[in-house]
This record gives C-alpha cells, sequence and structure tokens, in this order.
C-alpha cells in the first residue's frame, strides 16, 4: 500500500461530507449518494493522455444526449455526454443505474459538470455542491483494492 491510499480514503470521506453538516444523520446520506469507480471502467470515448494512456475528460458542463443500458453490464448505464461549451469532446460515463436515477441524471438534457482532480475526476450534477461520482485514475484505484494480509 502507498502513501496515496490513506490519501484517497480521506479524501473520498472529505468530499462525502457536506461542508455544513450539523448533524450525523445529514453526513451519512451525503456519504450514501457518493460513489467511487475506476476512471476506465467508467469514460469511454475520450481523448487518452499522451503520458501512460490515462484517459482525460475537460473540466466544464455536459448535457446527456442518450442514456441506454451498458451492454452486458446489469445494473449500469451509459449516458452520453456532449460538452455545453467549447473545447471538450464528448464521451460516454457507465455509472450504476440506480446512481444515475436517483442523482437526476438518467434523463436527455440533464446537466453534468465534470472537475478533473489529480486523483481522476469528479462529477456533479450542475446545481450541486458535491460530486456523485469520484472516477478514481487506475494507479490510484488499485491502492483501494482489497487485498489478502498474511
Amino acid at each position: 500500500m502507498t502513501l496515496r491510499a490513506p490519501f484517497v480514503l480521506t479524501l473520498c470521506v472529505v468530499l462525502a461530507l457536506p461542508a455544513a453538516a450539523d448533524t450525523l444523520t445529514s453526513s451519512a446520506a451525503s456519504l450514501a449518494s457518493q460513489s467511487v469507480a475506476s476512471l476506465s471502467d467508467s469514460v469511454s470515448g475520450s481523448s487518452q493522455s499522451s503520458s501512460g494512456g490515462e484517459k482525460k475528460v475537460a473540466a466544464g458542463t455536459y448535457r446527456v444526449t442518450e442514456v441506454a443500458q451498458a451492454p452486458q453490464r446489469p445494473g449500469k448505464l451509459q449516458l452520453h455526454l456532449e460538452p455545453a461549451g467549447e473545447g471538450a469532446q464528448p464521451f460516454v460515463l457507465t455509472l450504476d443505474a440506480q446512481l444515475a436515477q436517483r442523482e437526476g441524471v438518467a434523463r436527455v438534457g440533464a446537466l453534468v459538470e465534470a472537475q478533473p482532480r489529480p486523483y481522476g475526476v469528479a462529477f456533479a450534477r450542475t446545481e450541486a455542491t458535491q460530486p456523485f461520482l469520484l472516477a478514481l485514475a487506475d494507479a490510484w484505484m488499485s491502492d483501494l483494492d482489497a487485498r489478502a494480509l498474511r
């Protein structure tokens, strides 16, 4: 385990807790609405970085143009996202169907904000202050994988 794993776990907890939470209930509800996934499993059709082939998503607002069941991935949806502004490329975001429906992004016309971070990409509804999905870069995600202790 590298030094990134404790940082990632702390980061996930900090991002999941609302800044103005005054009760344990609201903090737990916020944590339950957060999801963490691998960037390589969540994003397709985006440009590749010149170093290491890591997928890149430009910061900005994206509009859902199509919602489809992910082929051979039960319980997953694919959101086809088109940039709302200039300078970004369209891509497909694959995520848990229940999460997408709960967050209100499983519909054509929904707006999703992509926020690249050093550890991956945070996805949020444009009107939300907290991300609903953290798509972690593979190197970061591998630090979270469960390993048998000896």
